[in-house]
């Protein structure tokens, strides 16, 4: 009976610390992963033995058990915990950033609210069910260091944080060890004073309950005064229509975000069947774009308007399609838009001409994934330095959480690659039209990476880029293979090419006088009727300011701007090119004369900072 009573207690206590270490995995880890469980077992076993041989050396193989007057070593810094990375950080990204969070408040904060209870309550009743004094005492004394750590950091430590752009950020090596030692010290200090003093619970409960109730009452006053959407009626462009071609004439524009040449270029160095199935394209790799960035380059695309020298990032969109009338003249000649992008970089007063626009659709966030995904982001806010890289995320974590597959989604590219293989493109039963001007914005060689090269989704940032590019490929492919089935290949127009290459260094050229590197966007074009044995390379000195003609005299619409079309573009011509970095109210503007690919070409000949 003894004995069955000591097994008991030592299987009892092994599960004690089986619990521990996975939830410091859940509180700590992105993602547990078989290989994490297996570490966090293996650590669990150690502790167990440890435990035993420390007891047995005491004489005292008693278990000191976890009884409800502990409830506050285990309440309060639960409570601290999941109100940082549940409530308070989710609720002032959503109010900061409206534009992103395009879905539901209420449900938000309800979603929020009922996973911060679940985890809670799932907690306080497996600690009194599992838990030794000594075990909860060390689990709580780590949650208890850790998020007051990360008060401390995401308050005062957290220095040029920068905007999230898919890369990795980099900060002085010296500042990185600085922030690395003062969490060491703390969290080992901390511990070791908890964990061999009962009567600090008291300071613990205290300084858990300050840190709760002063971001719960900074919550109530984000809800009040932030931006929560409340009045919005939710508007996106959907993907009605973009499996169904037009029986007229088609202008196709398959744009991937950033593919520049270099990854065109690898990618057709490592699969040559890139090459023999584009053709039928002429290639234009001597190619500059006019923004360094998504939010300008998209509406320069779609209206041609340079940008005054000193308007802000957030200034030009509205000033560019207020400027121009490139839409309307092609919805006005007869043609239908099928404009696959994000709505933000469309003013809405000028959504109306894109026939897959919706002005009052459902937005909702979905469950467990809203909890999950704002646990990961309040991680990043939180975590020290050195670990910011491992929870750094992209802003299209946050609009995968829409719970609406009918929404085009900018960020990832596998639901359009999905519903292209299951349902495929068909020939539309429109006859209204002249045909359709075709603008698909897919995520492409965009970081992080978030597709395989066998097409299937993967972690953000867990394969190369490489493999994106080879994915992003695979998608452009397969819909010119479709196009070609159904009969609309041939006659169609069709333009593979970038919003923006990869991002210039204009620090880097202030220190060093040259550029870190050239940024090239990927211009291929298909004329109608237009076949070649093999892709033609065109070296002529373009940019993006041959885009618009181009479409113009393709659809058959008169031009009278000054831009030449792609291939009208004289072949020696060294007139100077622009490039333009614009972050908020930052701008650099580059000049490239020659080649745009030789990075001595590049010159630095504006910067505002």
């Amino acid at each position: 009976m003894g004995q069955g009573l000591i097994f008991r207690n030592k299987g009892k206590l092994m599960l004690g610390w089986l619990y521990v270490y996975f939830f410091l995995g859940f509180m700590i880890l992105r993602k547990l992963t078989v290989k994490w469980g297996f570490t966090l077992t293996m650590f669990a076993i150690v502790s167990f033995l440890v435990d035993i041989f420390l007891r047995k050396k005491q004489r005292d193989d008693s278990v000191e058990k976890l009884v409800l007057c502990d409830w506050k070593l285990v309440l309060f810094p639960l409570l601290a915990w999941t109100i940082s990375t549940l409530i308070y950080i989710p609720i002032e990204l959503y109010t900061a950033n409206p534009g992103d969070f395009q879905f539901d408040f209420s449900y938000y904060v309800f979603v929020l609210t009922v996973g911060m209870l679940m985890i809670v309550l799932c907690s306080v009743v497996i600690s009194f069910l599992l838990l030794s004094k000594k075990q909860a005492k060390f689990l709580y004394s780590i949650l208890f260091s850790v998020v007051l750590m990360g008060y401390v950091q995401g308050m005062f430590l957290n220095k040029n944080m920068g905007i999230l752009t898919g890369d990795s950020q980099v900060w002085e090596t010296k500042t990185v060890v600085i922030n690395s030692i003062i969490w060491l010290v703390v969290i080992l200090a901390l511990v070791f004073i908890l964990m061999k003093n009962d009567k600090v619970t008291t300071i613990v409960t205290v300084v858990s309950i300050y840190l709760c109730m002063v971001q719960m009452v900074a919550v109530v006053f984000m809800i009040f005064t932030g931006n929560t959407n409340s009045n919005a009626k939710f508007k996106a462009f959907t993907d009605k229509g973009s499996l169904e071609i037009s029986q007229g004439n088609n202008v196709i524009v398959l744009l991937l975000d950033r593919f520049d040449i270099e990854f065109l270029e690898n990618a057709m160095n490592i699969n040559s069947e890139i090459a023999e199935e584009l053709k039928d394209f002429t290639y234009y790799p001597n190619a500059t774009c006019e923004f360094s960035r998504t939010s300008n380059a998209i509406p320069y695309l779609l209206t041609g308007t340079s940008r005054p020298r000193n308007m802000s990032e957030l200034e030009y969109t509205e000033y560019a399609y207020s400027e121009s009338d490139f839409l309307k003249q092609i919805q006005n000649a007869g043609y239908k838009i099928g404009l696959y992008t994000n709505e933000d970089l469309v003013p809405e007063k000028y959504r109306g001409v894109a026939e897959n626009n919706n002005d009052d659709i459902k937005k909702q966030c979905g469950f467990f994934s809203t909890i999950f995904t704002m646990m990961e982001c309040s991680k990043y806010r939180m975590a020290p330095l050195c670990f910011k890289d491992y929870y750094y995320y992209y802003t299209s974590v946050i609009s995968d959480l829409i719970d609406n597959k009918e929404i085009w989604n900018i960020d990832n590219d596998y639901p359009f690659y999905e519903k292209l293989m299951k349902k495929g493109l068909s020939i539309s039963k429109d006859t209204d039209s002249k045909g359709k001007f075709y603008f698909y914005h897919m995520f492409g060689t965009h970081g992080p990476t978030n597709l395989s090269e066998n097409m299937k989704p993967v972690e953000s940032g867990s394969v190369s880029m490489e493999e994106q590019t080879q994915a992003s490929m695979n998608i452009v492919l397969e819909y010119l293979k479709q196009l070609k089935e159904i009969g609309r290949y041939e006659d169609a127009t069709i333009i593979i090419t970038a919003d923006h290459g990869v991002q210039l260094d204009a620090q880097y050229y202030k220190e060093n006088n040259v550029v870190d590197r050239t940024t090239n966007p990927v211009i291929l074009i298909k004329e109608s009727k237009g076949n070649h044995d093999k892709m033609v390379v065109n070296e002529k000195p373009v940019s993006q300011s041959s885009f618009i003609p181009t479409v113009f005299e393709a659809l058959d619409i008169s031009y009278n701007g000054s831009d030449k079309v792609f291939d009208d573009v004289i072949e020696e011509d060294n007139s100077e090119r622009t490039y333009e970095s614009v972050w908020g109210d930052e701008i650099d503007i580059f000049a490239i004369k020659g080649d745009a690919r030789i990075k001595e070409n590049w010159k630095l000949i504006y910067s505002n900072h």
